[in-house]
């Protein structure tokens, strides 16, 4: 998905985009499930995708070399599973009311998520909730209004994978004006033009725009289309912005939309980067996903969270599987609250565990600075 985004802000045509989804799909199911072993012999196409979707079937039978009398696609090839279970149920033997009861007693039971006990909650108490509330406030970046700034004024602009930003500075540091916003599909240049059109019409005459600087994954395009002045990596960008507010940054840790990554620095130069590989379930967008698939919008999920009692343990696993651990600790009666509150520690131990690898808390020290929409 991280790639896909990358491509769509890079101008890529959808229908390749569509393609290649569908081959990238084909090369890992024949990789990883069939784990080198050659497919031969007559191939059945069931499930959903490959019902749904002839082009799906016809990389696979592409890229397997096979002939038309050997694919076979069933009639309700979608249902055979059901199907299955159906059939399964026909040797059962048949259960009396009262032993369903019996049942449907036991399974109502709360049950641990295999047997692991919940997690701490996030805050102890409303106390030490508005502590941390009041701490983190106070490194907030200063502001001044736009209406009366003049003088030269500098853009930055940060094409990410899920969200586009834009701060204007003055001379000084202050912000004299941002957007965020949400973009859907490949739309940055709209996204951009539109911000731009917003700072132009409240941007005194008094007040030019000096410089301009972008970055992110579609860096080189709003680069070309806009005339920004430069163009820089992310890491850099994130550096520069750590050390503006902690001067003695040692760490800085960033969760976007799609991707992760930790930087290691000392006085200002970046000595060490840890990217996330192929597993997002720790970024943004898997937990604005996961509120919506609740009816939820992120303020209401993280409201959710701190109101936790016994968190979840969910894991740091991939994407699919931490949907199935939500899916098995719903069944088992867990709350939206401690399942919440579950995911939140799941997004730390993905950064601490899978992306730096790390035994300590010590080993990242004790200037840290944490960015993106997910903090």
């Amino acid at each position: 998905k991280t790639d896909v985004q990358s491509l769509m802000k890079e101008g890529a045509e959808r229908a390749d985009i569509a393609a290649s989804i569908f081959q990238a799909v084909v090369n890992q199911t024949i990789s990883g499930l069939a784990c080198g072993r050659r497919i031969v012999g007559n191939v059945a196409f069931l499930g959903g995708p490959l019902y749904f979707l002839p082009e799906l079937r016809k990389r696979f039978s592409e890229t397997l070399r096979l002939l038309p009398g050997q694919t076979i696609s069933p009639e309700n090839s979608h249902l055979f599973v059901a199907l299955g279970a159906a059939l399964l149920g026909k040797k059962n033997d048949v259960v009396s009311i009262s032993e369903l009861d019996r049942r449907s007693a036991v399974y109502s039971l709360p049950l641990s998520m295999d047997g692991v006990p919940g997690l701490p909650p996030l805050f102890r108490d409303g106390e030490e909730r508005r502590e941390f509330g009041e701490r983190h406030r106070r490194s907030g970046t200063p502001r001044k209004e736009i209406a009366s700034a003049s003088g030269p004024a500098y853009l930055g602009i940060d094409v990410g994978s899920t969200t586009t930003k834009a701060v204007l500075t003055d001379g000084d540091g202050r912000i004299l004006f941002s957007d965020y916003r949400m973009q859907g599909g490949s739309e940055p240049l709209r996204t951009v033009s539109e911000m731009l059109k917003e700072l132009y019409s409240r941007m005194p005459e008094s007040l030019f725009i000096k410089s301009s600087c972008v970055t992110g994954y579609g860096e080189k395009l709003i680069q070309t289309a806009f005339g920004v002045d430069m163009g820089e990596i992310e890491t850099v960008a994130h550096t520069r912005a750590a050390g503006k507010i902690d001067p003695d940054v040692e760490f800085i840790i960033d969760i976007g939309g799609q991707d992760m990554k930790c930087l290691k620095t000392e006085k200002g130069t970046i000595r060490q980067i840890f990217l996330n590989e192929a597993c997002s379930s720790g970024c943004g967008s898997f937990l604005q996903n996961f509120a919506e698939s609740l009816g939820m919008d992120m303020d209401e999920f993280v409201s959710c969270a701190e109101r936790s009692r016994s968190p979840v343990d969910l894991g740091t696993r991939c994407t699919v599987f931490m949907n199935s651990k939500v899916r098995q600790a719903q069944k088992e009666g867990s709350s939206i609250e401690d399942i919440s509150a579950g995911l939140v520690y799941s997004v730390v131990r993905n950064a601490l565990y899978k992306v730096l690898k790390i035994k300590s808390a010590d080993e990242i020290g004790d200037h840290i600075v944490v960015q993106g929409g997910t903090f």
